[in-house]
């Protein structure tokens, strides 16, 4: 079983914080574009996306976290919202 590294912002953290926390492992450079899909009982899961070293990073989000990357996203990320397929 993989292990899932946790974001680490909250809610009011403003966007430079948020940005920071979805940002590249490799290059530190800001997610271009991030999935989220929500998980039924402990929030939801966010797949970020570095399009300068093509690579992709899993985090584990709570609800409030997986609510505000999609109603209040960083400036210039892109969040797809994906359903989850039982």
């Amino acid at each position: 079983m993989a292990v899932v590294e946790r974001a680490r912002f909250v809610v009011e953290d403003p966007d430079e914080v948020v940005a920071a926390a979805t940002a590249c492992r490799f290059c530190l450079r800001t997610a271009a574009a991030v999935e989220v899909c929500e998980d039924e009982g402990d929030g939801g899961l966010a797949t970020c996306h570095c399009v300068a070293c093509a690579t992709a990073a899993d985090l584990a989000l709570t609800h409030e976290q997986l609510l505000r990357l999609v109603l209040r996203p960083p400036a210039g990320m892109y969040v797809v919202l994906r359903s989850v397929t039982s």
